[in-house]
């Protein structure tokens, strides 16, 4: 027994002796660039690809097996460029060979430097790496696993660490056009081993043409695993975005948070995660936009659940808080939570973001806004309830939908309590009517007045309800509009309850389906005070009298000028109890008749107006030509018909008023009238509507007048010569019998 002993030892020693024979030996005696050729001929063989081993391949054994590799090239796949597929300048691992005979694997540090990877996609779909994968080939059946054998495994594993530096990953898509670069990548890890926390650094620039992309990235974080390597914590992660770049802005964005990932149960949680972002750029202030967001995220992809807890958003004076869930993530995302945005400033808040803020005719609006809405989404739709928004003294309360993205369409049923729009609206300049007019008779260039294509692909439905309006000094109350565009036709409807005692329904259509935009209108007013309308609507009160106006017009044209060339319809309106304003009919005949008999006109104090108990008409549209036949209006001292034109393309008119004196009204022009009682005498209007003129044609004055003398005599002539010899019915029918001849 001792013999054999002896001998084993013996085999054992000589066993160690020629193992360290080996290691010492072996990397003395075999040079592995020897076999540069052999290798980069097998690499051509297996791949069609040429391999360059321009540097030096080093191999130790003792104490660590390691591999050194420098100046490796990769050549690219055919049709894809002379740029290589791959290369590395220096890449070294290295494994200690001792602990490998106690199943214990021990790495040093991973080291590459100088990787350039180009991965590209040619139009066809083909890339530049499909050919090294080859072949699949069918998979065999694979027979019942058996456990492993005893021993076989891994007792344990340690890497010293990674370092990454001066890599470069380029994707190219040319069937798509987009191409992404990673440049300037760093990677720096401290010692790796399972259960036990290692530092991590990352550093790496992005650079995209389309979509337009460009930053620098730097991320910092402490990482823990379990033994499995299931779970992981990076606490905290610190994340750097710099000199961000896109077609429209550019900034930084820093994020901090804690991060848990159960990998096995698919869960990951964010907690106290900060989100600082700065940025500027086109549609931004100057200056740049700064917020920060607060925030808990958990993530549950098995149960595809997600919830964002304590969000609170700020950017100065704006403050949005809130909270949201999530269901179905993966399979069919529906989310719903609730928003609020604090009471603000929005008027302080632009100005220090440098905004512009609205010249409005209070400078106090604008100054107290919220909002409060529940949220609610699916595939199907996106539903803002329960919404309630503040503006200064108004209040709107309601519910908005969103139909989906593939075809967006909106629903909506809101209520506002009161709003003075004049309050938001920019202050009158002075002059500024007078200067729009000058402006207005130069060469304008045509102005376009329907957005087609976006009026075409509108798809809308609601009901707007409003209790108090003020807007151009007019005011209505119990308003309701209803919206509906689809397929290019727009409809709006409204009715006004209360307007200046009087009530408004009516419709606006738009059709843009065809090559011409088509405009229908629909208005009924009824029972309004037109003097107090006119009055809050230009300032001057020129119609008194309470009435009603029916209209129904239609016109086709992309600018105003095409409108009014091709508007048509008809309209109506009566009104009694009222005046004409600026404009004292009888007067003007009396002071005509004077002068035209050389009389010297005397002075009067008569208010210019015509006053009247009842006003009537309606009008024909035709290509902009309005023709009215029927004018009438009635007062004690006048009877009043009209009949002419008004041509609104030319912005002319020839009208004539045909007033007959029926009373001698002393406050009306008294005697003056009296030889012109039961006398026509035609005013005809004439010119631009802005200034027209008028005249009265006296020569048909001249003979009624004489007319008139004549059937005067001629019943005076019957009276006296028939008096107690006919009935008085005989005689007065011979009177209208012989009028008929004059």
């Amino acid at each position: 027994m001792g013999k054999f002993l002896k001998i084993l030892a013996a085999i054992l020693g000589l066993l160690v002796v020629l193992v360290v024979a080996a290691v010492i030996i072996v990397p003395l005696v075999v040079d592995p660039n020897d076999f540069k050729d052999e290798i980069t001929a097998q690499v051509k063989k297996a791949t069609g690809r040429e391999l360059l081993m321009s540097g030096d391949l080093g191999l130790s054994v003792f104490p660590w097996l390691g591999l050194e590799l420098n100046g490796l090239r990769l050549s690219n796949a055919p049709g894809f460029g002379d740029q290589p597929f791959a290369a590395v300048k220096h890449a070294q691992v290295r494994v200690k060979l001792m602990p490998l005979l106690s199943k214990t694997l021990e790495v040093d540090t991973l080291r590459v430097e100088g990787l350039q990877l180009n991965l590209a996609k040619a139009k066809d779909g083909r890339t530049n790496w499909q050919d090294l994968a080859g072949a699949e080939e069918p998979a065999a059946p694979t027979p019942a696993e058996k456990p492993p054998a005893e021993g076989l495994g891994l007792t344990g594993i340690a890497i010293g660490g990674v370092e990454v530096a001066d890599a470069r990953v380029v994707w190219d898509d040319r069937s798509s056009g987009q191409r992404y670069e990673v440049a300037d990548f760093a990677l720096n890890t401290g010692a790796i081993s399972p259960g036990s926390p290692v530092d991590l650094k990352l550093a790496f620039t992005i650079d995209s043409a389309q979509p337009r992309l460009k930053a620098r990235v730097n991320l910092d974080a402490r990482l823990e695993t379990d033994q499995a390597l299931q779970k992981l914590s990076l606490s905290p992660l610190n994340l750097n975005v710099q000199d961000l770049q896109t077609e429209a802005v550019r900034g930084q964005v820093k994020l901090v948070a804690g991060v848990d990932a159960d990998l096995a149960a698919q869960r990951y949680r964010l907690d106290d995660l900060r989100l600082d972002l700065t940025v500027a750029g086109e549609g931004l202030p100057k200056g740049g936009v700064e917020a920060e967001l607060l925030s808990d995220l958990v993530v549950d992809l098995s149960a595809e659940t997600l919830a964002l807890s304590g969000m609170k958003l700020t950017s100065g004076e704006l403050v949005v808080s809130g909270a949201l869930q999530g269901e179905k993530i993966q399979s069919a995302p529906s989310f719903s939570g609730d928003l609020k945005v604090a009471e603000f400033s929005l008027r302080n808040w632009m100005q220090k973001m440098g905004l512009a803020v609205p010249v409005t005719a209070d400078p106090k609006v604008l100054n107290r806004v919220a909002l409060d809405v529940h949220l609610k989404s699916s595939p199907k739709q996106v539903a803002l309830e329960k919404l309630v928004m503040t503006l200064d003294d108004t209040r709107l309360d309601g519910v908005v939908r969103l139909q989906p993205l593939d075809k967006p369409g909106v629903r909506f049923d809101l209520a506002v309590d009161a709003i003075d729009l004049d309050r938001y609206l920019p202050p009158p300049a002075e002059g500024e009517a007078a200067q729009a007019k000058k402006a207005g008779k130069g060469e304008q260039p045509p102005v376009e007045l329907f957005p087609v294509e976006t009026l075409r692909q509108l798809d809308v439905a609601g009901v707007f309800r409003l209790g108090k309006l003020i807007v151009k000094k007019l005011v209505a109350q119990d308003i309701q509009l209803s919206v509906k565009a689809k397929d290019g036709r727009i409809k709006l409807k409204e009715e006004v309850k209360a307007f200046y005692q009087g009530a408004i329904r009516g419709s606006i259509g738009v059709d843009v389906r065809g090559a011409d935009p088509k405009l229908k209108v629909e208005q009924h007013m009824k029972n309004i005070q037109a003097g107090p309308l006119l009055a809050d609507l230009t300032g001057k009160d020129t119609l008194t009298g309470q009435g009603g106006f029916n209209a129904s017009i239609t016109a086709r044209g992309q600018t105003p000028e095409a409108l009014t060339k091709t508007l048509g319809g008809k309209l109506d309106f009566k009104f009694t109890d009222g005046a004409l304003k600026g404009f004292n009919l009888a007067k003007t005949i009396r002071d005509t008749k004077a002068r035209f008999k050389g009389k010297t006109v005397p002075p009067s104090d008569e208010p210019e107006q015509t006053d009247f108990s009842e006003l009537r008409g309606s009008a024909k549209i035709t290509k902009g030509v309005l023709v009215n036949k029927d004018l009438f209006a009635k007062s004690p001292l006048l009877r009043i018909e009209g009949a002419g034109k008004v041509n609104l393309p030319a912005e002319s008119l020839d009208y004539t008023l045909t007033p007959v004196i029926v009373g001698t009204l002393k406050g009306q022009s008294g005697d003056e009238l009296q030889d012109l009682k039961g006398i026509p005498v035609p005013v005809r209007f004439t010119g631009s509507l802005a200034k027209p003129e008028y005249s009265i044609d006296w020569k048909k004055v001249l003979v009624g007048t004489q007319k008139a003398k004549a059937q005067k005599k001629l019943d005076k002539e019957i009276d006296e010569r028939l008096e107690g010899k006919v009935p008085d019915s005989l005689r007065d029918q011979l009177k209208d019998t012989l009028k008929g001849f004059f």
